[in-house]
This record gives C-alpha cells, sequence and structure tokens, in this order.
C-alpha cells in the first residue's frame, strides 16, 4: 500500500514539473488557451473532450493500429496500474484491433487546457466483453497529457489504476 501511495505522489510531482518546466501558471479562463493560465471550458476543450470520447468508444469498437498511431505522438508513455512504463512501440506491437469491453462509459472528466498542453483527468466504468450477468463493472482513474503541434493534438502519456 505504501509503495502504491509513493507511486501516486511521484505521478502528481511528475505532472507538477512538466507543468513548471513548460512555464505555465494556473488561472481561470474561458477562452483560449494563453500561455500564463489555463482554460477549463470553450472551443479547445470541447476539442478535448471529443477526442478522448473517442479514445473511450474505441474500447468498445475497437481501433486500428494507423489510428491508435494517429491518436498518440512516438514518443508516448502509458504507466500501467503496477507501475510499468510501457513505450507507443511497444503497446503498437501488440496491439489488438477488436476493442475488449461491452460497455465503457466515462463517469467524470476534468481537462484544463494550458498553452499546447492539455490535461485530462477522468473516472470510467468498463464492463469487459463476454463478462457474466451479474458481473460489476471495473473502474479507472486515468491521467492523460495531450500535446499540440502543427495544429494537432495527440496523446504524449496516460496513466491509470483500476479500482
Amino acid at each position: 500500500m505504501l509503495k502504491h501511495k509513493l507511486f501516486q505522489v511521484f505521478v502528481i510531482a511528475a505532472v507538477a514539473l512538466l507543468l513548471a518546466c513548460a512555464r505555465v501558471e494556473t488561472g481561470a479562463g474561458q477562452a483560449d488557451a494563453g500561455c500564463g493560465e489555463y482554460v477549463a471550458s470553450g472551443p479547445i476543450v470541447e476539442t478535448i473532450r471529443a477526442l478522448e470520447e473517442a479514445g473511450a468508444a474505441s474500447n468498445v469498437t475497437g481501433q486500428s493500429v494507423q489510428e491508435a498511431e494517429r491518436m498518440s505522438w512516438p514518443g508516448y508513455l502509458a504507466v500501467d496500474p503496477d507501475g510499468k512504463v510501457t513505450t507507443r512501440a511497444t503497446i503498437l506491437d501488440q496491439w489488438s484491433a477488436a476493442g475488449w469491453a461491452s460497455r465503457f462509459d466515462v463517469k467524470e472528466l476534468d481537462i484544463k487546457v494550458y498553452c499546447d498542453m492539455a490535461i485530462a483527468v477522468g473516472l470510467s466504468e468498463a464492463l469487459p466483453l463476454g463478462a457474466a450477468e451479474g458481473t460489476k463493472p471495473v473502474h479507472f482513474r486515468w491521467l492523460n497529457v495531450w500535446t499540440k503541434s502543427n495544429d494537432e493534438w495527440r496523446l504524449s502519456a496516460t496513466q491509470f489504476t483500476r479500482f
């Protein structure tokens, strides 16, 4: 349990350091993301929300390797619930285009956009394909880091835990 708590503190510290290195200050913005404050509503946030919803839906409908490549930057990293860090190349090498869930619902979603970076923190509930009747859904708390380059938003990092 202590190891898990230390890992959570490490992830939070890493995100905070990333924001500090990017020289972003927090503030409440409503329009476009300016460098020096974040926005939590408006067109940019809705763009990220649509990307998150498409990602959630792909857990049910499936996603081709090409779609997964377009969704993430080459340097993408995932931090798994066990603390293992997985690279984009490893994920794509093991990719299955089929969906794994019969249901995948985003229950909470908080998005903050900082200049050319967005952080989405969500809570999802999923039911695996073929689950027996009465099976309780799996819950995920997750954090996605999106980065914009050349007017294109893609995932840079993901961290999630099941409970």
